[in-house]
């Protein structure tokens, strides 16, 4: 792994890697990357895996739910 180089795929198909998760092999790449930025598809799969582990467990929302509500906040605030 100390030689794991971070490079962007060389194929931009999605290769699906645990479909059940929804997330690919580029998805993978960047969990094996140390340095790799989490995506929206890897932050909502864990997102998945704990709300299946602790079915209780409330207000975890899927990440492009976030950003909308972000964006209108900010469109409103912009044109106030």
């Amino acid at each position: 792994m100390d030689n794991y180089k971070c490079l962007k795929p060389l194929s931009t198909e999605p290769n699906v890697w645990l479909p059940e998760l929804k997330l690919s092999q580029s998805d993978k790449e960047v969990l094996l990357c140390p340095t790799g930025w989490l995506t929206d598809n890897i932050m909502n799969a864990a997102q998945h895996l704990l709300q299946n582990q602790f079915p209780n467990l409330e207000g975890l929302q899927m990440l492009h739910l976030v950003w909308c509500a972000i964006s209108l906040l900010t469109r409103e605030n912009l044109c106030r």
